[in-house]
């Protein structure tokens, strides 16, 4: 009996070890107590990529502390009470506005642009053109209509 209990402790202290492993594995660093997940490092890494850099240890070490430096960074801010703080607040709604108008223009556009501005293209007998300019237009306008109607207060 001994022998059975000393057997499911270590499978049991096994079974910790490799689930805390799967842990280690999926993130690339944990600052105080909170993980970073290699999800995001992945991410950060093949927007790196896109602008010409390539993907190599070097690159993936200076995302990594990048990553770690920014959350120490974060914790630090939110514990001195910044995100709280009503300026704060707006900057971080303003932010995220942004961030959700540019991928919206950018799905509705297609993968290669003209340097050109949209008003001096020629477009005509092209549909493909057409429809990018109505896009972009109606993207144009729909935004401008949201931002000039009044707030209502409720």
């Amino acid at each position: 009996m001994k022998l059975f209990r000393c057997l499911s402790k270590t499978a049991v202290v096994a079974m910790l070890m490799a689930a805390g492993a799967v842990a280690v594995a999926q993130n690339i660093a944990v600052v105080n107590g909170k993980p970073i997940p290699r999800a995001r490092a992945d991410a950060f890494v093949q927007e790196l990529v896109k602008q010409g850099q390539q993907d190599t240890p070097q690159l993936q070490a200076l995302v990594r502390q990048e990553l770690v430096d920014r959350e120490i960074l974060v914790q630090e801010a939110e514990r001195r009470g910044l995100s709280g703080k009503p300026e704060i607040r707006f900057q971080l709604d303003n932010s995220r506005q942004q961030v959700l108008i540019n991928a919206l223009v950018r799905i509705n556009s297609p993968r290669r642009r003209s340097p050109m501005p949209m008003s001096k293209r020629n477009t005509s007998g092209s549909p493909r053109m057409e429809a990018q300019r109505s896009t972009e237009l109606a993207i144009f306008w729909s935004t401008k209509k949201m931002r000039q109607k009044p707030l209502s207060r409720s």
